[in-house]
C-alpha cells in the first residue's frame, strides 16, 4: 500500500530500526564489508577491523545475493541495509496493521 498523504518522518529518532537501542539515534553499519567477507571472504587489513568483521559475520549469511541474520532455534531475518527503507517499511507496517486505539485495546 502507498500512503500519499502521509509526511515522511522527521528524523532517525521517529522510527526506531532493527537493532535500536533506547535513547540512541540508530546508525549505519557498513554491510558492504560483512557482504564482501561472506560472498569472496575478502578480510580488512587492519588486524582489529579483521576480528570484529570476522566475530559479527558469525550471525550471517549470504544466499541468493541477499544478506541474512541467523539465529540459532529462530527464523532468520533478512537485513534491509538502508536505514531510509527500514523506517518506510517500519512505517508501512505500523499503518498497515492499524491504529486501533483506546477502546479496541482495553476493551
Amino acid at each position: 500500500m502507498d500512503y500519499p498523504n502521509i509526511p515522511d518522518p522527521k528524523g532517525p529518532e521517529v522510527v526506531a530500526c532493527t537493532g535500536h537501542v533506547f535513547g540512541q539515534r540508530d546508525k549505519e553499519y557498513n554491510w558492504a564489508k560483512l557482504r564482501a567477507y561472506l560472498k569472496n571472504r575478502t578480510l580488512p587489513k587492519d588486524l582489529k577491523e579483521r576480528k570484529k568483521l570476522v566475530n559479527r559475520a558469525r550471525t550471517f549469511v549470504f544466499v541468493d545475493e541477499r544478506l541474512w541474520r541467523v539465529w540459532k532455534g529462530k527464523i532468520p531475518q533478512m537485513v534491509v541495509e538502508s536505514i531510509d527503507r527500514r523506517k518506510a517499511l517500519i512505517s508501512q507496517a505500523h499503518n498497515d496493521c492499524g491504529h486501533r486505539g483506546r477502546d479496541a485495546t482495553y476493551l
